[in-house]
C-alpha cells in the first residue's frame, strides 16, 4: 500500500501516522488491517453482579482461614453471606469465621440468631468484640450471651467478663459473686454510670457492700469509689463504644 511507502507519514509522529491511515481509502474495514481509529466497539459490558458471583466462587473454593480474611470486602452483599452460609455450612463452625460473619454489616439480621446457636460463647463474645460491628447486631450478641450465663461455669464467667460488650456489663456487675464483679470492672468496656450504679447499689443493699471494695482494688475506679455514690455520672449510658459502627447517618 502507498502509505507504508510513504516516507513523509512514516517520519511523522503517530497521532498523525493514524489520521494518514484513517483518511487512506486503501484501508477499509474487513480487509485485514481492521479499524485502527480507536472507534471499535467497546466489548459488553460485563453483567451486574459479575464481582459479587467471582467472589462467592472464590470463597466457596478457599480454605476457612482465607475465607474469613476476605469476609471484610465491600462486595459481600446479602445475598453473598446467605449463598456462601447455605452451600458451605461448615464455615458456621470455623470461630474465626463466625466471629467475622456474625459481626458482618450485611449479614441477614435473621441469620444472626441461627448462626449464633450453635457457636461458643467465646466466638459470639469475639464476634461483639469486632471494630465496626453494628450496635444492633452487638445488642443481640450480649442477648444471647446473657441468656446462656445460668449454663456457665464459674470460670467462664469470669473470662467472659473481661471480654464483655457493652450492653452485658451491668448484669455481670450485677453478679452474686465478686470474682466476676472484679473481672467485669477490669473490662475496658466498662462505664462510669455503670460502676456509679454498682456503688448505689452497693449503699442500699448489705448484700452487695463486698462490691464497694471491689470497686476500690480497681485503680481505674478509685477515685470514684471515694467520690461515693452521689457522685454524678460523667458519661452517657448510650454512648457508643470506639468499637462501635452507626447502623445510620
Amino acid at each position: 500500500m502507498h502509505v507504508r511507502n510513504d516516507p513523509h507519514l512514516l517520519d511523522d509522529p503517530p497521532d498523525r501516522l493514524l489520521n494518514g491511515l484513517r483518511d487512506d481509502p486503501y484501508i477499509r474495514e474487513g480487509d485485514g488491517g481492521g479499524d485502527v481509529s480507536g472507534t471499535a466497539p467497546m466489548p459488553p459490558a460485563r453483567p451486574a453482579g459479575t464481582g459479587s458471583q467471582q467472589l462467592l466462587r472464590e470463597l466457596l473454593a478457599a480454605a476457612p482461614a482465607v475465607v474469613a480474611r476476605r469476609l471484610g470486602d465491600p462486595r459481600l452483599a446479602a445475598s453473598v453471606l446467605t449463598e456462601l452460609l447455605r452451600r458451605r455450612p461448615e464455615l458456621a463452625r470455623a470461630p474465626a469465621v463466625a466471629a467475622r460473619l456474625l459481626a458482618h454489616p450485611h449479614l441477614p439480621p435473621s441469620l444472626l440468631p441461627r448462626l449464633a446457636e450453635s457457636l461458643e460463647w467465646k466466638t459470639l463474645a469475639d464476634a461483639a468484640a469486632q471494630p465496626g460491628i453494628a450496635r444492633a447486631a452487638r445488642r443481640t450478641l450480649a442477648g444471647l450471651l446473657e441468656r446462656r450465663l445460668g449454663q456457665m461455669t464459674l470460670g467462664e464467667t469470669i473470662s467472659l467478663a473481661r471480654r464483655a460488650p457493652t450492653e452485658l456489663l451491668p448484669s455481670l456487675l450485677a453478679h452474686r459473686d465478686e470474682r466476676v464483679v472484679r473481672a467485669a470492672l477490669g473490662n475496658p468496656r466498662t462505664r462510669a454510670d455503670d460502676v456509679s450504679r454498682l456503688l448505689s447499689e452497693s449503699s442500699r443493699q448489705p448484700e452487695r457492700a463486698a462490691a464497694l471494695g471491689s470497686v476500690m482494688s480497681q485503680t481505674r475506679w478509685r477515685a470514684l469509689a471515694a467520690a461515693g455514690p452521689s457522685e454524678e455520672c460523667t458519661e452517657s449510658q448510650d454512648a457508643p463504644d470506639a468499637t462501635e459502627r452507626s447502623d445510620g447517618p
